[in-house]
């Protein structure tokens, strides 16, 4: 068959990606009710918590390639019912993690104007930035843990308490940011600053929602406190063959990512609202993609765990048709809502202005950032092909994206609209050449097996 007509296939697919779908609603909810209110503080402080929140996207970036690479193995490993290597995985990649958790809230302690001063030249928002950055770093290492867990926690199909714990952190992140940012039942009025508060406390109560859950409750894989301190050389020689291809991957994308940024920077505060705004609309029409990335990498990885090939090349066919329609359904959905939400910002006319454009690139961009998002995060990454993934999420952005972003910004001055398409043609190419990848038989590896 070319594609699956199993229905317990799509069953398992509802199962995984409707958990996850809800927490990127839940994570979208919170970034729109804080750049909501931080935008009502003016472009200023709405730009500053913007380009502090990239300081912080970058260290996601790494924690989903630390995890992702931990991933590809447990969702094979899964699908064998080795939960000892699962746990001896899930081990050396918090390791991994908190070092790097650790490492990036020292460099925002110590040097966060530096640090901001990579994506704007704008001495009113690096001055407005640095303290929010500096409060915000504090919880780098227990997010960098948080995310680890849960990524594996999802490839064993337990998914539900990473959706309890958003749910209480979003909840409290915005009580939180009302009383800390406006100053309310008494407390001083701290503007940006107590937009980082806010942060911090949910943070703090999610990290032990999640580590509590894995520590004393979770019964599959049985991992305890004193399984952090243990280390096994021949699953740390197996994360290195595949996963860490998953991480060089993901950091070299987000250096690129950076650049993107970077540039969008030097086009002033007002063009950094815009792509905030912008983005918040792209997340809204887009939470299906991590559901759908996820239920594939573990569908998938699971299915190469088992054995069966044959079913996984339906599957991924199956999951390519699937992303193709979200993509566009996604391109409906940022032009139906972007007047609608745009509208909510407290910022001026032509911040407006600009983000309506970047939303008009959006629209034809996302039909290919689904497919390609399905493409290397779930389907190719499930099937154990780390070493193409190095080339495909990087090569084209680099020498594509970055270049003609640059000169469509700097040198052409096109309109906001045909920048954000010039920056993001990488998602293009990379759809096509992927897919291409896909309907061989190459990607497939069973990563697990004995080196």
């Amino acid at each position: 068959m070319f594609f699956v007509k199993d229905k317990n296939f799509y069953r398992k697919i509802l199962t995984i990606a409707v958990p996850i779908t809800l927490q990127s609603l839940i994570t979208f909810a919170t970034n729109m009710m804080d750049t909501i209110m931080v935008g009502s503080l003016g472009e200023i402080a709405l730009s500053a918590a913007s380009l502090s929140g990239q300081i912080f996207f970058v260290l996601s970036v790494l924690c989903f390639g630390i995890g992702g690479g931990g991933a590809v193995l447990t969702s094979q490993f899964w699908g064998k019912n080795d939960t000892k290597s699962i746990s001896k995985t899930l081990s050396i990649t918090i390791k991994l993690s908190l070092i790097v958790g650790i490492v990036a809230m020292i460099l925002a302690l110590t040097i966060p104007d530096k640090l901001l001063g990579f994506y704007i030249n704008d001495s009113n928002v690096i001055q407005a930035g640095v303290s929010y950055l500096r409060l915000a770093s504090l919880i780098y290492p227990l997010f960098a843990v948080l995310t680890i867990t849960s990524i594996i926690l999802r490839t064993t199909s337990q998914i539900k308490i990473s959706v309890l714990g958003n749910s209480i952190a979003f909840i409290l992140n915005v009580i939180f940011n009302y009383i800390f940012i406006f100053g309310k039942f008494g407390m001083p009025q701290m503007g940006l600053t107590g937009a980082a508060v806010g942060t911090v406390i949910s943070r703090i109560v999610e990290f032990c929602i999640i580590l509590g859950y894995l520590f004393f409750i979770e019964k599959n894989l049985k991992f305890r406190i004193k399984d952090l301190f243990s280390f096994d050389r021949e699953i740390f020689v197996k994360y290195l063959k595949s996963g860490i291809n998953v991480l060089i991957s993901d950091a070299l994308l987000v250096a690129g990512l950076t650049s993107l940024t970077m540039i969008l920077g030097r086009l002033g505060p007002e063009m950094i609202a815009a792509n905030s705004i912008c983005s918040i609309v792209i997340q809204l029409s887009t939470v299906f993609i991590n559901g759908i990335s996820s239920s594939g990498l573990v569908i998938i990885g699971n299915t190469i765990g088992e054995g069966k090939f044959s079913l996984a090349k339906e599957q991924s066919r199956t999951f390519l048709l699937i992303s193709i329609i979200v993509g566009m359904v996604a391109s409906l959905l940022i032009m139906v809502t972007k007047h609608f939400i745009i509208d909510f910002y407290n910022v001026e006319q032509v911040t407006k202005d600009i983000a309506y454009e970047l939303m008009n690139g959006a629209i034809f961009i996302i039909i290919f950032q689904v497919p390609s998002s399905v493409l290397t995060k779930g389907i190719l990454r499930g099937g154990g092909d780390t070493k193409f993934l190095v080339f495909a999420d990087v090569l084209f952005l680099w020498l594509l994206s970055i270049p003609l972003g640059m000169l469509a910004a700097f040198v052409f001055k096109f309109s906001p609209a045909i920048i954000y398409i010039c920056l993001k043609f990488d998602e293009i190419i990379k759809a096509i050449w992927c897919t291409l990848r896909m309907m061989g038989n190459k990607w497939i590896k069973d990563v697990t097996v004995k080196i």
